[in-house]
């Protein structure tokens, strides 16, 4: 086999692979959905339930300190 056979062939590869892939892309593009995620959405809702257990947290904070004056006042 001469160079420029082989050239020929390697090129004629390469350009069957390149157009595989373009017509890959394409068919994929084409006929699938895109996954979108609402991240805005998702991160309000967590920060809406830390603060409503970091709240939650403070009462109970508030309930144990009354319940510990409570206590100590009696047995004085």
């Amino acid at each position: 086999m001469k160079l420029s056979d082989i050239l020929v062939q390697a090129i004629c590869s390469i350009i069957v692979i390149i157009t595989g892939h373009m017509i890959y892309d394409f068919i994929k593009n084409s006929f699938t959905k895109k996954v979108v995620k609402d991240m805005y959405y998702t991160q309000v809702e967590k920060y809406k339930d830390i603060v409503n257990e970091l709240q939650e947290n403070h009462h109970m904070e508030d309930d144990l300190a009354h319940f510990l004056e409570e206590s100590i006042g009696s047995t004085i």
